[in-house]
């Protein structure tokens, strides 16, 4: 494996489903293959939602490896956090990302209560 090859990555992107209380079910995953863990931004990541079929008030997370739903999800909302996503993938070269997709109202009161969590 040559070097370069060390910051390409799959995201198993789970889209369309519904969020229970430990898990995300009745969706689709699609993959994106030969993701550059170095150039990745949430314009990247807007994108391959995008190609989904997807535009306006979508949440992103991630799911960190070792951990269960309730204490492993992570909310994408900056690019620094993007980076942070990245050092997960460095033993599996894979990451699931999962999608909620809400309306404008709901996006507006999820996002104060999150901005409290903080």
């Amino acid at each position: 494996m040559f070097a370069y090859e060390d910051e390409f990555f799959t995201i198993r992107m789970h889209h369309g489903g519904k969020w229970f209380e430990d898990c995300y079910k009745d969706g689709y995953v699609a993959l994106f293959d030969y993701v550059d863990k170095d150039a990745l931004s949430l314009f990247e990541i807007d994108g391959m939602v995008e190609t989904l079929g997807y535009d306006g008030c979508t949440l992103y997370y991630y799911k960190e490896l070792d951990k269960d739903y309730f204490h492993g999800l992570q909310l994408l909302q900056t690019d620094e956090e993007v980076v942070q996503m990245g050092k997960y993938v460095l033993g599996t070269r894979e990451i699931d990302m999962y999608l909620e997709h809400i309306s404008p109202k709901d996006s507006a009161q999820k996002m104060k209560m999150l901005y409290r969590l903080y």
